[in-house]
């Protein structure tokens, strides 16, 4: 409900200031702004017609947006609509990120932060996804008290991705060596110190990013490992010592709808999750909603 309040407040204060017009095709709230004719370039027109009936299912929703349980209903519609289109372009951010809106427009927090970090995935560089998952980090209610005082994520296995393309940071190793023995051959053959510097600051960067690069590596393959949850929880889920109501709660507190974790093992019905704070315990696995799917068959 409050998702929805906040989200609605601001789309129309934008349509009223004219930086949003529901009449078009481009949509923006906030830092976030993209169109349906990005999304088509950005992959293929045969998307068109399905692309216009989710925009239909959301203006819907914008519309009887003094109706809650109504303008829901059409969010999720048009999130439904979304989510085909985006299995079927995952490198299009624009899609990762009308996708994540209607959810939060329904007010399905997890299912919002679950796809920014699947738009992330592919396109780490979007400077959009990574602003609506941190808007989507925020609405995440966190109980008072020191079991959760402190909210913390998991660093991101795309360091680099931030800012180049896939494979950018080997390429700018590979030249970045090649530079620096470039300038050693000039030292050798002009005696000049100047560049016999150059070729040290050249090398340095060269094995930083090498470094960097292997570190994502690691951070990809434990996250194959275990897979990034998020937690669609209620006030009844509390995290246990053991794979049953039976055993005692690790917390007195509920866990937070929305918060992130990681998958370690799965036994029946329940999962063992581990949280950036250190964390380890049993939840019920219908409480959780894994961000990479096809990674689950590595979790024993």
């Amino acid at each position: 409900m409050f998702a929805l309040s906040g989200c609605v407040v601001i789309v129309v204060l934008l349509a009223q200031s004219g930086e949003w017009d529901l009449g078009q095709p481009v949509f923006s709230v906030g830092n976030f702004t993209w169109s349906s004719a990005g999304i088509v370039s950005q992959s293929s027109a045969g998307i068109v017609p399905a692309l216009q009936a989710a925009e239909a299912e959301f203006r819907q929703g914008m519309e009887r947006r003094g109706d809650v349980a109504q303008a829901r209903t059409h969010f999720l519609k048009a999130a439904a609509m979304y989510e085909l289109l985006y299995r079927r372009h995952p490198n299009v951010a624009a899609l990762a990120n009308q996708l994540a809106l209607c959810y939060l427009l329904a007010d399905r927090l997890p299912q919002a932060i679950v796809a920014y970090h699947r738009g992330l995935s592919q396109c780490p560089s979007d400077r959009t996804l990574r602003d609506g998952l941190r808007y989507a980090r925020l609405l995440v209610v966190y109980p008072m008290g020191r079991d959760w005082a402190e909210p913390r994520w998991f660093p991101e296995p795309y360091l680099l991705g931030q800012y180049l393309p896939r494979e950018g940071g080997l390429l700018l190793a590979l030249l970045a060596w090649g530079g620096g023995w470039a300038a050693w051959l000039m030292e050798r053959t002009t005696g000049r110190r100047v560049w016999r510097v150059g070729a040290i600051g050249a090398a340095a960067i060269a094995v930083g990013l090498l470094l960097i690069d292997g570190w994502e590596q690691k951070q990809m393959a434990e996250w194959s490992r275990k897979p990034l949850v998020v937690l669609d929880s209620d006030r009844s889920t509390f995290v246990r010592t053991g794979n049953g109501v039976d055993y005692p709660k690790r917390l007195e507190t509920p866990v937070p709808r929305g918060s992130e974790a990681r998958l370690r093992h799965r036994r029946g019905k329940w999962s063992q999750l581990e949280w950036p704070n250190g964390l380890v315990g049993w939840v019920p696995s219908d409480k959780i909603l894994i961000v990479a799917p096809e990674e689950v068959r590595s979790v024993p």
